[in-house]
Protein backbone atom coordinates (compact mmCIF):
# COMPACT_ATOMS: atom_id res chain seq x y z
CA UNK A 1 0.00 0.00 0.00
CA UNK A 2 2.94 1.89 0.69
CA UNK A 3 4.27 1.88 -2.79
CA UNK A 4 1.17 2.12 -4.35
CA UNK A 5 0.67 5.52 -2.70
CA UNK A 6 4.50 7.05 -2.73
CA UNK A 7 4.83 7.43 0.87
CA UNK A 8 8.02 5.57 2.69
CA UNK A 9 7.42 2.99 4.89
CA UNK A 10 7.75 3.35 8.61
CA UNK A 11 10.28 1.21 9.69
CA UNK A 12 10.19 0.34 12.82
CA UNK A 13 13.66 -1.65 14.21
CA UNK A 14 13.73 -4.94 15.60
CA UNK A 15 16.93 -6.18 15.85
CA UNK A 16 19.25 -3.90 17.61
CA UNK A 17 23.00 -5.15 17.62
CA UNK A 18 25.67 -3.63 20.43
CA UNK A 19 27.13 -0.46 18.74
CA UNK A 20 30.68 -2.33 18.79
CA UNK A 21 29.40 -4.93 16.70
CA UNK A 22 29.68 -4.36 12.83
CA UNK A 23 26.95 -6.10 10.32
CA UNK A 24 26.95 -5.78 6.83
CA UNK A 25 24.03 -6.93 5.61
CA UNK A 26 24.66 -6.67 1.85
CA UNK A 27 27.71 -9.44 2.63
CA UNK A 28 25.01 -11.89 3.48
CA UNK A 29 22.36 -11.42 0.81
CA UNK A 30 25.27 -11.60 -1.80
CA UNK A 31 26.58 -15.03 -0.35
CA UNK A 32 26.54 -17.39 -3.08
CA UNK A 33 27.95 -21.15 -3.12
CA UNK A 34 29.96 -22.18 -6.29
CA UNK A 35 26.99 -23.05 -8.31
CA UNK A 36 26.19 -19.05 -7.40
CA UNK A 37 23.06 -20.33 -5.64
CA UNK A 38 22.14 -18.24 -2.42
CA UNK A 39 23.58 -19.16 0.71
CA UNK A 40 20.99 -17.60 2.87
CA UNK A 41 17.29 -16.65 2.91
CA UNK A 42 15.88 -13.86 4.75
CA UNK A 43 13.70 -16.22 6.33
CA UNK A 44 16.90 -18.23 7.99
CA UNK A 45 17.24 -15.18 9.61
CA UNK A 46 14.29 -13.21 9.95
CA UNK A 47 12.09 -16.03 10.38
CA UNK A 48 8.53 -15.79 8.21
CA UNK A 49 8.25 -12.22 8.02
CA UNK A 50 5.26 -12.43 5.85
CA UNK A 51 2.94 -14.46 7.94
CA UNK A 52 3.41 -12.63 11.24
CA UNK A 53 1.09 -10.34 12.09
CA UNK A 54 3.50 -7.96 14.05
CA UNK A 55 6.99 -8.82 13.52
CA UNK A 56 9.44 -9.64 16.24
CA UNK A 57 12.59 -11.69 16.95
CA UNK A 58 13.06 -14.77 15.69
CA UNK A 59 16.61 -15.79 16.58
CA UNK A 60 18.97 -14.34 19.22
CA UNK A 61 21.60 -12.24 17.54
CA UNK A 62 24.06 -13.17 19.70
CA UNK A 63 27.91 -13.90 18.85
CA UNK A 64 27.18 -17.85 19.19
CA UNK A 65 24.15 -17.91 16.89
CA UNK A 66 26.07 -15.69 14.32
CA UNK A 67 29.28 -18.02 15.07
CA UNK A 68 27.60 -21.19 14.41
CA UNK A 69 26.82 -20.00 11.28
CA UNK A 70 29.80 -19.00 10.40
CA UNK A 71 31.29 -22.55 10.92
CA UNK A 72 29.07 -24.23 9.21
CA UNK A 73 31.44 -26.00 6.09
CA UNK A 74 29.12 -24.33 3.69
CA UNK A 75 28.94 -21.01 4.50
CA UNK A 76 32.81 -20.60 4.26
CA UNK A 77 32.28 -17.50 6.23
CA UNK A 78 35.05 -15.79 8.65
CA UNK A 79 35.05 -16.52 12.61
CA UNK A 80 37.72 -13.86 12.63
CA UNK A 81 36.82 -11.19 15.08
CA UNK A 82 37.51 -8.31 12.91
CA UNK A 83 34.69 -9.51 10.94
CA UNK A 84 32.17 -8.12 13.54
CA UNK A 85 33.80 -6.22 15.68
CA UNK A 86 35.73 -2.68 14.55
Amino acid sequence: DYWERGEPIPWVKVHDLPDYAYYDHSAHLNAVDLDGKAKLDCVDCHGLVEEMDEVKVQEAWNMGWCLDCHRKPDMAASTDCVTCHR
